[in-house]
């Protein structure tokens, strides 16, 4: 089952780069990746948003 999966990913992943269109499908170690960048570049921007005041200039 898992080198099927494996397959299909690998060729999707391919079509992918040699089409303008496509989908790509990702493994759940590489979701739970992107999830943890996401909520790292979340609690900066709001980190950042506290600095950030009408009018301010640098």
């Amino acid at each position: 089952m898992y080198r099927k999966n494996l397959t299909i990913i690998n060729q999707t992943f391919r079509e992918a780069h040699t089409k303008t269109y496509g989908i790509v499908l990702l493994f759940t170690r590489e979701l739970e990746k992107m999830r943890r960048v996401g909520k790292v570049a979340a609690n900066l921007l709001n980190y950042l948003e506290q600095m950030v005041q009408p009018g301010a200039d640098c």
